[in-house]
């Protein structure tokens, strides 16, 4: 999101910058024209009463025609010269920063992940706080609540996404101490709305392990009720699904998503509703051959279907901005003011 916030800026800028670019283009070349049609207009009005000879009219033609190009020249190196300056500034904002102090780019997971009176806010807005959690390597963990509860936030924090108040350790090891390249190698995210390069199945398929062999792929792909729409696309894995995925379903998009997600192989599995897509009878077999498949990772799922929760070892359930566990799902009902479903 604060990626695309900066895009967003940068974008908003630069298109700034080009249409004032355009703009001197425009007004540069309506006003040689209108210098042209004034010295032809003139130039002729002097050859019919003789007062100028043919060859000073076109000493004048030739001289604003030079003029013309050499002014649009300029035009030209003024837009490069301010291209230039900003790039120049933005250089020196990124070089002008203070040295920070390398972090270790690998975390060896065996034990846990805990969260100690851990907040978190927006501006003045409380989202939650006092958030205590344990979760050992290995367990299936079902996050539930109403929308804007801060499901979502929890998990971004594991990835150095959001600040946070408190302390949130893997390993006994505060996560401010791992980078944000160690995380995320140690990480695997899946969202609801997960990005697709315009390119074919299978890369986006493979993106985030480009070694992983076809037949493993199609192994898998068929675990998750992909590989049956695939086939039946013009160029089966070799189509191009066009940008951010606009020529498949929305199903569609989210297997694909959470096939490149197993795919990568990762410790941890963060998966915010993934399967939002699905029907309930396709959700449920999807995310049991999910677990079967990494019944030896850690996953943590925010979850909206109460059929999935005896899938999962533990249920935590945000309500009121904190954070109780739940140990049977029946419980969720007496929860008060909790929609989750």
């Amino acid at each position: 999101e604060r990626f695309d916030d900066t895009l967003k800026e940068v974008e908003k800028h630069s298109n700034n910058l080009w249409r004032s670019f355009y703009f001197l283009n425009f007004l540069q070349r309506v006003t040689f024209s209108m210098q042209t049609a004034s010295i032809i207009l003139f130039g002729a009005y002097g050859l019919f009463m003789e007062r100028m000879r043919p060859d000073t009219f076109i000493m004048y033609l030739t001289v604003t025609r030079i003029l013309a190009s050499n002014l649009d020249k300029l035009g030209y190196m003024y837009s490069r010269y301010a291209s230039a300056i900003t790039n120049a500034r933005a250089t020196h904002h990124i070089t002008s920063k203070p040295f920070i102090k390398e972090l270790p780019n690998y975390i060896n997971f065996t034990d846990s992940i805990e969260f100690k009176s851990v907040g978190l806010s927006r501006g003045n807005q409380e989202v939650f706080k006092n958030i205590n959690l344990c979760i050992k390597k290995g367990e299936k963990v079902a996050i539930v609540g109403k929308n804007g509860a801060g499901k979502s936030s929890l998990l971004k924090i594991l990835l150095k996404y959001n600040n946070y108040e408190g302390i949130v350790k893997i390993d006994d090891e505060d996560l401010l101490n791992y980078s944000p390249k160690s995380l995320r190698d140690l990480i695997s995210y899946v969202g609801q709305d997960a990005p697709l390069f315009n390119d074919t199945v299978r890369y986006n398929i493979k993106y985030s392990n480009l070694e992983c062999p076809d037949y493993f792929m199609i192994d898998l792909s068929k675990k998750i009720g992909l590989h049956s729409s695939i086939v039946k696309l013009r160029d089966g894995y070799n189509t191009v699904v066009g940008e951010r995925g606009k020529y498949l379903s929305g199903g569609e998009r989210q297997k694909i998503a959470l096939l490149r997600g197993i795919l990568k192989n990762a410790e941890i599995f963060l998966l915010d509703e993934p399967t939002a897509a699905f029907d309930k009878e396709a959700e449920f077999e999807v995310l049991s051959n999910l677990f079967n498949y990494a019944n030896k990772k850690t996953i943590i799922m925010i979850v909206h279907n109460f059929d999935l929760l005896r899938l999962f070892d533990r249920i935590f359930c945000f309500t009121n901005g904190s954070v109780k566990e739940i140990f049977k799902p029946e419980e969720l009902f007496n929860e008060k003011d909790l929609i989750v479903w």
